[in-house]
This record gives C-alpha cells, sequence and structure tokens, in this order.
C-alpha cells in the first residue's frame, strides 16, 4: 500500500474536505451518497476507520442516529423514548461516537416532527452525568416545540448557537405520562429562554456567536446575554406569527450593554418598539462593523443617529409599519455614515398605515446619502401598492454616479411617478463616472429617441448586469441600441417581462453580429 494511507493527518485532511462538502451539500441523494462513500471507507481498512468515521458524524441534523445506537428504546407513537434506567454498557456505543459530533443542525416541523420525545433528552443527560453532545462547536436548532432539550446540549466548547423556537405544532398533542411533563406545566415559556441562556452564559462565556429568533423571545429577558463579553455576533429577531409585525424584546438598557462587548462585529437586532429616551449620549459599538436593523423608519433613523460613531461599514434596514412618510428624510440622515460601504434599505411587510397621496421627492432624501463616498453596493427596494411614490430624474442620477465612484452594485427600485422619473439615456453616467459597477437593477423610461450616430456616446465599459423595469418599450430596437451602446460588455439582460426579454435578445443578436464584422475584417486584412 501507498505510504500516504498510512499518514493520519493526510487522511484527515481528505476525509475533512468530504464532511466540507457534507456540510454545504443541500441536495438529500447527494447527501445520502457522501455519507454513504464515507461509511464504506471506515470499513475498508484499519488506517481509513478513525479519519472517516470523524468526518461521517462531524455534522448531524438530528440527534436520531445517535439515539439509536443505545440499545432496547422503545417508540411510541412513532417517536423514541428512554423508559428506563440505562446502565455503562448501554452508553458504550453513544459515547463512542457522540464525542465525534461537532455541528447540530435540526429543523422541526409539520412535515418533519421531532422523532425523540423531550423527557428523554433529560433522562439520557441524567444517565451520561454529562452534555448529551459534549464536544459540539454549532448548535443549530429549529424547532416547533418549548426547547426542553436545549439544556441537556449545553457544553464548554461551543462556539456558535442559533436558536429559534416557536409554538409546538399539532404532532405534539401527546396523551401520555411523559408528554404531560411538557414545558408548559413546569415553568413559563419565558423562564425557559431565560434558564437557558443562564446556564449558557454561565457554562460557555467565551461563546462567539448567538442567535434568538422566533415567538420564544416574547416577554423575555436577555439579561443573561450581556455575561457574553466575547461575542463577535448577535442575532435577536422575534415575532408573533407571519401575519403581524415582529415583536422585540429590545430595549435602550439591552443597547447599551451590548456596546460594551468590545469584540462584536455583527448585530441584527428588531428595534420596533424601542424607545431612546430624549438628550441620549451617541452609543459607540468599538468593534461593529455590519448592522442590521428591523424597524419603522423613525425608530430606524434614532437608533442610526445614536450610532455614528461606530465603524459601521454594512447598514441593512428592514422597514415595517407604524409612521408617517415624512420619517424617511430623518431615515436617510441617519443612514449618511461617511466610511459606509453596503447599504441595503427594503420594505418587510406590506406598509398599510402609509399614506398614498404623498409623493417622496429624490432631490430631498438623496444629499445626505451623497456623503458615502465609499459605497460600494446600494440597494434601495421600496416597491409596494400602498409605498409612495418617489420623483427621481436624470440629474439625481449624475449626483449618484459622481458621489459613489466605487460603486459595484446598484439597485434603485421604487413606485414611479410618471411625471418624473430617469431615462434610459440618463444611465450613461455610471458609464462614465463609476468604472467598477457590475450590476445595476433600477426603473427608467426606455422610450428616448436614438441620437444620430456622430452623436453616440463612445462607452467601454465592463457593466455585466442590468436589469431595467419602467414603462413599457416601445421601440424594442432603439432600446436595444441604447444598451448595446452604454454598455458593451453586458453578459445578462433585462428580463422583467417578455418585452424585455426580448430586448435583451436583440443585445445578443448585436453582440453576435460584432463577431461576425469582427472576423470578416481580420480574413479581408489577411487576404490583403
Amino acid at each position: 500500500m501507498h505510504p500516504l494511507i498510512y499518514q493520519d493527518d493526510v487522511l484527515r485532511q481528505v476525509f475533512g474536505q468530504l464532511a466540507d462538502e457534507l456540510d454545504e451539500e443541500i441536495v438529500k441523494p447527494r447527501i445520502a451518497g457522501l455519507r454513504g462513500t464515507m461509511r464504506n471507507a471506515a470499513l475498508t481498512c484499519h488506517s481509513f476507520h478513525e479519519p472517516a468515521l470523524d468526518a461521517l458524524w462531524r455534522t448531524l441534523d438530528s440527534l436520531y442516529p445517535l439515539f439509536n445506537l443505545i440499545p432496547s428504546l422503545r417508540t411510541v407513537k412513532g417517536r423514541l423514548i428512554i423508559d428506563r434506567t440505562l446502565a455503562d454498557n448501554d452508553l458504550q456505543r453513544y459515547r463512542l461516537h457522540s464525542c465525534r459530533v461537532r455541528k447540530l443542525r435540526y429543523e422541526s416541523s409539520w412535515r418533519n416532527p421531532n422523532r425523540i420525545l423531550p423527557i428523554s433528552y433529560t433522562r439520557l443527560f441524567r444517565s451520561l452525568g454529562a452534555p448529551l453532545v459534549p464536544s459540539l462547536q454549532v448548535l443549530d436548532w429549529k424547532a416547533h416545540d418549548f426547547g426542553l432539550q436545549l439544556p441537556t446540549l449545553i457544553t464548554p466548547t461551543l462556539v456558535d448557537v442559533d436558536i429559534g423556537l416557536q409554538e409546538p405544532g399539532p404532532w405534539d398533542n401527546d396523551d401520555s405520562e411523559d408528554e404531560h411533563l411538557s414545558f408548559e406545566n413546569s415553568m413559563a415559556r419565558t423562564e425557559a429562554l431565560e434558564t437557558f441562556l443562564y446556564n449558557l452564559v454561565c457554562a460557555v462565556p467565551n461563546l462567539q456567536s448567538l442567535a434568538l429568533r422566533d415567538s420564544m423571545l416574547i416577554g423575555a429577558s436577555l439579561e443573561s446575554v450581556y455575561g457574553f463579553m466575547h461575542l463577535k455576533s448577535l442575532t435577536i429577531y422575534c415575532y408573533e406569527s407571519s401575519d403581524s409585525p415582529p415583536l422585540t424584546t429590545i430595549c435602550y438598557q439591552d443597547l447599551v450593554m451590548f456596546s460594551k462587548m468590545t469584540d462584536l462585529t455583527y448585530l441584527d437586532i428588531n428595534v420596533s418598539s424601542i424607545d431612546v429616551p430624549e438628550g441620549t449620549d451617541n452609543l459607540t459599538f468599538p468593534s461593529l462593523r455590519d448592522l442590521k436593523l428591523l424597524a419603522p423608519p423613525s425608530k430606524a433613523a434614532c437608533l442610526l443617529t445614536l450610532l455614528h460613531s461606530s465603524p459601521l461599514r454594512t447598514i441593512s434596514v428592514g422597514l415595517i409599519p407604524g409612521d408617517e412618510t415624512d420619517h424617511y428624510q430623518s431615515l436617510f440622515h441617519g443612514l449618511a455614515i461617511p466610511d459606509l460601504v453596503e447599504l441595503s434599505l427594503d420594505i418587510q411587510f406590506e406598509p398599510d398605515d402609509i399614506e398614498t397621496d404623498i409623493v417622496l421627492e429624490a432631490h430631498s432624501l438623496l444629499p445626505p446619502l451623497l456623503q458615502c463616498r465609499k459605497l460600494q453596493k446600494v440597494n434601495i427596494v421600496l416597491v409596494e401598492d400602498e409605498m409612495p411614490p418617489i420623483r427621481i430624474d436624470d440629474d439625481d442620477l449624475l449626483l449618484m454616479a459622481q458621489a459613489w465612484p466605487c460603486l459595484t452594485d446598484l439597485c434603485l427600485l421604487y413606485n414611479i411617478d410618471s411625471s418624473k422619473m430617469p431615462t434610459i439615456r440618463g444611465l450613461g453616467v455610471f458609464a462614465t463616472h463609476c468604472p467598477h459597477l457590475l450590476a445595476l437593477d433600477i426603473k427608467v423610461d426606455p422610450n428616448i429617441p436614438f441620437p444620430d450616430p456622430d452623436e453616440l456616446p463612445i462607452s467601454e465599459h465592463t457593466l455585466q448586469n442590468l436589469d431595467l423595469d419602467g414603462p413599457k418599450p416601445k421601440d424594442l430596437v432603439e432600446v436595444a441600441q441604447w444598451i448595446y451602446t452604454l454598455f458593451p460588455s453586458l453578459e445578462s439582460g433585462p428580463s422583467a417581462s417578455k418585452t424585455w426579454s426580448e430586448v435583451t435578445s436583440i443585445v445578443e443578436a448585436f453582440h453576435a453580429m460584432e463577431l461576425v464584422y469582427e472576423r470578416r475584417s481580420a480574413w479581408q486584412t489577411s487576404g490583403s
């Protein structure tokens, strides 16, 4: 045999690569194939055995395979239950393989209910006298239950925890005695979360990433989160139902305490009901680079203004109902952070309460953002039936192009005002002032006469993706000429409708004819 077969470090790299592929794979047949490969490799020879098994068990989407290693488990209504005292002999295989697991990514739904009764986790925990997965590093748990299992999974090796709990589904209506030991009868839901967080911060004070989601957060205190002083990423997002806007547990005092996390670089929070005291000083998050907010415009504007002294580079704001339209101007002022590199602003819920007879003017909204000269990616999507239209023209496009020379991606979608909107000719300012622009998605008036040849702008811009929307093009060839002239290197053209797709086909025909012309010119030159 080749000597490399006996090199444990080499084999672990090889099987580790297979495990990496398994982590990224989402197609079930492919997942089964990769697992089969690692299982067969473990049976091939002695030197493969341990590295292959470590790779096979590294990532699980359920603890069901581990529980199946325990002999003589009983099934009640299709779910595993531990209904007897477990001896050391019963746990030998479980202990052997549970220490190999590094990532647990579990998700239950009405189609995929938990196949293990919650009480079984606690009974196994007592039998082991230790966490169920002692070397776990990543815990991603999304379930329709009360999280009775979560304390049994807390272990000092955890680095990344992402928890999302919703109300139990119909499969949890169980008449058995064990089901009556459910969380509803032992303590309040909020106490469950607070207890879990308290245990987590005691066992893993150096946790790097924490995400708490869904209805488990309603009414819960987040004081235990303050203890994670070394967090790099924090997400707190909750909602009551899919038919209502998200609720939040975030208060101003929470933000003050979070700002003391000196290593925090990413913060994703819902601040839709936060109240900031008047006369409040700015909050400085010393390492915060990436901020994601969910809020009405007024709340987002207030919070962003407080954070102007933080070193933010990326801001994403999801807007929800709760304000009148005049708060948009203060929102754009709040977004004006000079070192900003990426900006995203969009509607997350249908804004029923926004007045529809108001028109927003780009020339009053945009000036604060024009100070952000380092912007590379801008995504502004304010398209909803009841969202007020925005009046914008070619002069506004020119100001943006001149202010943002580093742009690589621009998406500007909004409800148009037919009396004032940019034209397809106006897109030429991006070809002139934004040499790095690769993707452009915007609404324009395409029905602008194509100029005479001696008036044509000369462009060698390398824009790759262009998506246009707006009034229906009247002359498809003329619109295609504009696109071909302004952006000659285009790889993907407009496809918002059948008409725009036809325009793209004409542009592609122009490119094909250009190749034919080049070949003909080369042939004529060589012939002469």
